[in-house]
């Protein structure tokens, strides 16, 4: 992935795929890389910001909402401020939705994101992950530093 990323190499592997983009939590890091590596591999983001700019701010369950826009792409990425909404809104989906973050809850795609940064620090010293130990030190209450315990 890494010469996409870079931009080295170009790929059209997901032409004409169209990934939705459900941020109704304040996000920029996460929100913009799921968009970025999206559209780096061919596909097209839609974004939708903000509870107050949904039919979720007019009653609308995510339920319901999952099963109208689930038909508008091809998959899913949500973040949301209530623990276990992700979930909930999958429920509904036809397609696959991943979990960019719920609440206090979950931010699985953080603890990929970590352990590839190991892993990558590592083999550039010539070292692998295989076998090693990671001690964790921080605050976790804080949902980003819960998000490696696996």
């Amino acid at each position: 992935m890494l010469p996409y990323a870079k931009r080295q190499k170009r790929t059209t592997v997901l032409d004409g795929a169209i990934l939705g983009n459900l941020f109704f939590e304040p996000s920029t890091r996460t929100r913009v890389s799921f968009g970025t590596a999206f559209n780096l591999l061919g596909g097209e983001v839609r974004e939708t910001t903000g509870l107050s700019n949904s039919a979720l701010a007019k009653g609308e369950s995510l339920y319901d909402t999952a099963r109208v826009l689930s038909g508008y792409s091809d998959i899913i990425a949500m973040r949301h401020p209530d623990s276990g909404s992700v979930a909930e809104f999958a429920e509904g989906s036809r397609i696959p939705v991943i979990n960019g973050g719920d609440g206090a809850n979950e931010h699985p795609t953080q603890a990929l994101l970590d352990l590839y940064t190991i892993q990558k620090e590592l083999l550039s010293h010539g070292t692998s992950i295989d076998g090693m130990h990671i001690a964790m030190i921080g605050d976790f209450k804080i949902r980003k530093n819960r998000a490696f315990i696996i």
